[in-house]
């Protein structure tokens, strides 16, 4: 009977500690070309971080990736404790599907509800690919999707935003059994699924950033405007770097109006390499002049790196002022390697830079280990590598110069470099993003998802300082991508990008805590165990009461 009690808790308790949920998915049946849609099941327990995948039929391998970053995107987004959690799905169907990356953002918001313990409303139904930031992409098939929820009497069905004007749907507005809805994001989708609002933090520019900066950026154009003057007399064959630096002086100025300093700092940073390139070039250095001031470049950084060693890294506010100082220090010496004035030039520029970013140490924000800076790094090269197999499945050759970086990031991680090896693994991971977010749209879409990436990293800062941080990275890439929004929109895709992934370092050093959201219904069950268990016990023991009364009688 003891081992009968045991059992039947034993069973009921992962009904307590689990979180479960279910959503539908807009699918393509392989064979006849026709809408379906299918339940995917979603437990989340505590765990190692593992992902575990139940299909049948089996699924294509794109969908079994989807699902991946689906994870991956739910568990930025929602900010929650990803590490120490399994997840395993479940979609089973009559027939072979197509659901694959149409399927992200149903399959994100699945995963977000059932971290943050919320019920998604069984009449809605979702199609669209994921990418970062949880910006929703665009998918083929729409016609066939939404005649099939509508078939199944679903009552509203969400497509990405700017589809509902697409010709195979113009005409379904008339349709009035169901709803189509466009959203933007997955936080949109959200709202819409649980009927819970999302408070938003406003974007409140931290002021101490702001004096710093804005102090950067005028050291730094300041150094422009003296090596200009020094350029007064300068052979013809100059004319045209002289140029390409007096074009970025002009917009330096134009960025710093607009109090966006860290785009007026770049400009000038990329001026006064140009102009000190002519002063190099003018002076006809020999190789002992260029050696002698490699050395003073190098002597340079060796303090730099003391400085930055003495510096214990308590929060992120340190660790990202390390990564910059760092990587503009790497940075350097790269180009110390190159015989040439303009690699002199860069590096000397750099060091300057990389000194200048030391007055971010002891920037405040959310308190981290730094023992568990190795970890850290370990998850994130998984996660990239995990990113970009799956580029690389498409496009293998796309993403040759990202593969460098990770390899580079690997080794970082083998030198005890910790700092770098986070950095440029974040760094590669907003690139293949990049990648990810245009495999499917026209070049004349490109704006409308520049403008989705933009607001999505402006919604991370957000997020971040809703918890007491201001991403130092994330917003000055942030700002860098609204600067370039109207002149080079693949760059300042890119910028957004990193942005959005340079504002969630906290989600790679949380505070460890027990999955313990408890499900009611599985709470009350687990009651009424104890509850069966228990008379079970007493029934038992009255039987043997009376068992042995009968003994003694005969």
């Amino acid at each position: 009977m003891k081992r009968v009690l045991f059992l039947i808790i034993l069973l009921m308790i992962p009904g307590v500690f689990a979180q479960k949920n279910t959503i539908k998915l807009l699918a393509i049946n392989e064979g006849t070309k026709q809408g379906a849609i299918v339940d995917l099941d979603l437990t989340i327990a505590d765990g190692s971080g593992k992902v575990f995948i139940e299909t049948y039929p089996l699924t294509q391998i794109d969908t079994q990736i989807s699902l991946r970053i689906a994870k991956l995107n739910a568990c930025k987004i929602s900010g929650e404790y990803c590490m120490g959690k399994d997840f395993m799905y479940s979609l089973k169907t009559d027939s072979p599907v197509v659901a694959g990356p149409s399927a992200g953002a149903a399959m994100t918001l699945l995963t977000m509800a059932t971290l943050e313990n919320k019920k998604l409303n069984p009449e809605f139904i979702i199609t669209g690919t994921i990418n970062s930031g949880g910006v929703i992409g665009v998918v083929g098939g729409l016609n066939e999707k939404i005649k099939v929820a509508t078939n199944k009497s679903m009552k509203k069905v969400l497509i990405p935003k700017g589809e509902l004007n697409a010709t195979e749907l113009k005409k379904m507005k008339n349709y009035s059994d169901i709803d189509i809805v466009e959203v933007s994001n997955i936080e949109e989708a959200f709202e819409i699924f649980t009927g819970e609002k999302i408070i938003r933090q406003e974007l409140n520019v931290n002021k101490d950033y702001i004096n710093i900066i804005k102090g950067m950026n005028e050291e730094m154009c300041k150094r422009t405007e003296l090596l200009k003057n020094e350029l007064k007399d300068i052979p013809n064959k100059y004319n045209k770097t002289f140029n390409l630096g007096l074009n970025l002086s002009e917009k330096a100025k134009k960025f710093y109006a607009d109090k966006k300093y860290y785009s007026s700092a770049s400009r000038c940073f990329g001026a006064n390499v140009y102009f000190r390139e002519i002063l190099f070039g003018s002076l006809n250095l020999t190789k002992n002049e260029t050696e002698k001031q490699k050395q003073i470049i190098e002597s340079e950084l060796q303090k730099i790196e003391f400085e930055l060693n003495l510096t214990k890294i308590d929060n992120l506010g340190d660790l990202e002022a390390n990564m910059i100082v760092k990587e503009r220090v790497d940075d350097s010496r790269k180009n110390l390697k190159e015989n040439s004035t303009k690699g002199l030039s860069y590096a000397l520029e750099r060091s300057y830079g990389a000194s200048a970013w030391l007055k971010f140490i002891g920037f405040p924000g959310k308190e981290i280990d730094e023992s568990k800076m190795r970890e850290s790094c370990v998850v994130k090269i998984s996660e990239v590598n995990e990113l970009y197999n799956y580029v690389a499945m498409y496009f293998p050759y796309l993403m040759e110069e990202t593969k460098k970086e990770l390899n580079l990031a690997k080794n970082y991680l083998d030198s005890e470099d910790y700092i770098l090896c986070l950095f440029k693994t974040s760094k590669s991971e907003a690139e293949i993003n990049a990648a990810l977010s245009t495999l499917y749209i026209s070049d004349s879409n490109v704006k409308v998802l520049l403008q989705n990436k933009i607001l999505a990293a402006k919604n991370e800062i957000e997020k971040q300082i809703a918890k007491g941080n201001f991403p130092i990275l994330g917003y000055s890439y942030y700002e860098y991508a609204d600067a370039l929004n109207e002149t080079d929109k693949y760059n300042a895709l890119l910028y957004a990008e990193y942005g959005i992934e340079l504002s969630n370092f906290d989600v790679y050093f949380p505070v460890k805590r027990p999955f313990l959201k408890f499900d009611k219904k599985a709470l009350t069950t687990l009651a009424l165990g104890f509850a069966i268990g228990i008379s079970l016990l007493l029934i038992r023991k009255e039987y043997r009461r009376k068992k042995i009364i009968l003994r003694k009688k005969r």
